[in-house]
């Protein structure tokens, strides 16, 4: 893992990429020595045009499945929340685009400062604070939807996956990840009220920011909680994105990050009810994804699109670690299929 660095762009406008000890406190995309593949460098204007920030918070219970995020492409603002509840299958979904993403600020740290998402009847925010190191989500629509929550990852020790990758040519995404963290704080919707700390809930988060490239997508899968035992559990793997030279593929045991392999993900595009197999190259993930429900955005605009699923459901399988096996049995959690055009 490479040693901690305050800021994730040096002096020079180079880049040290791979895995971080630590999480890197300063997103300074400006100050990074960004060219075209011809060699002519990038001005200031056309940084700030490309680079892209999203976020995403996850609560997994056995109660209620909810997913929150927000995205700034630049010229689009986008927002959607959406909420499961497994006893009775039924879907809510909420989902804001806004034109020049007006009313979206980001924060440009993964460690401290508010990402926001505001709009007609709408408010969302995401924060980040560095000591104690928590994860905190407030979201308002109205009085259809109140959210007040957060996770700590300090009390227990928790170890994020902090990393930066090249991405094409001339760019790079820089993806901080967690799961398999408690979450505490409640949410009232129309499914009912919600106190995180008495359903035993756990919480997943993504801040991913960088000159991603030009046309890409991503398969991702990921899983919060905890076994019979009390042992915590979480899982962080994808293909598509973030896989330059090192990937973010890791699991998390009682907040230990351990790191995994590549990971192939089979399913069946045109069935969004098909099974998805997951397995990792060294055998330490072997799982199946067995859907529920989806969420899904589509943005066909002329200089972005996105094509988007989200499945949440449960997985079953093994978790394959040097000294010991896990057996996943009806985990709930979530994977995704993306297109998407920056």
């Amino acid at each position: 893992m490479k040693s901690y660095e305050s800021s994730l762009v040096l002096p020079d406008g180079t880049i040290r990429f791979g895995i971080y000890d630590k999480p890197i406190s300063r997103i300074n995309y400006l100050d990074y020595d960004f060219r075209t593949p011809m060699g002519r460098k990038i001005s200031l204007a056309e940084k700030w045009a490309g680079f892209n920030q999203f976020q995403y918070f996850g609560i997994i219970s056995d109660d209620l499945l909810f997913g929150c995020a927000i995205s700034n492409i630049r010229f689009i603002g986008v927002a959607f929340m959406y909420l499961y509840q497994p006893s009775t299958q039924r879907l809510i979904e909420y989902s804001y685009k806004q034109l020049l993403a007006l009313g979206t600020s980001f924060s440009q740290s993964a460690t401290h400062g508010t990402s926001r998402f505001s709009g007609k009847n709408v408010k969302v925010e995401m924060t980040s604070v560095l000591s104690p190191a928590e994860k905190h989500l407030k979201v308002q629509l109205g009085e259809e939807l109140q959210a007040d929550v957060f996770f700590s990852e300090a009390d227990p020790p928790f170890h994020p996956m902090s990393i930066c990758t090249r991405a094409g040519y001339n760019g790079w995404v820089y993806a901080q990840k967690v799961a398999g963290v408690a979450v505490q704080g409640k949410l009232s919707c129309a499914l009912g009220e919600y106190d995180f700390a008495e359903t035993e809930a756990y919480a997943h988060h993504d801040f991913s920011a960088g000159f991603m490239r030009r046309e890409t997508f991503w398969n991702w899968a990921c899983f919060s909680g905890a076994l019979s035992d009390g042992t915590r559990l979480g899982l962080n793997v994808s293909c598509g994105v973030n896989e330059t030279s090192y990937t973010e593929n890791c699991l998390w045991v009682n907040g230990e990050l351990i790191k995994v392999d590549l990971v192939r993900f089979d399913f069946d595009r045109n069935d969004i009810h098909s099974l998805w197999n997951i397995h990792s190259n060294d055998g330490q993930v072997d799982l199946i994804f067995y859907p529920e429900g989806f969420h899904a955005e589509k943005v066909n605009a002329v200089l972005a699109a996105s094509n988007f699923k989200q499945f949440f459901g449960r997985f079953s399988g093994e978790l394959n670690l040097r000294n010991q096996t896990f057996e996943i049995t009806d985990m709930p959690g979530f994977v995704e299929d993306h297109y998407a055009k920056w």
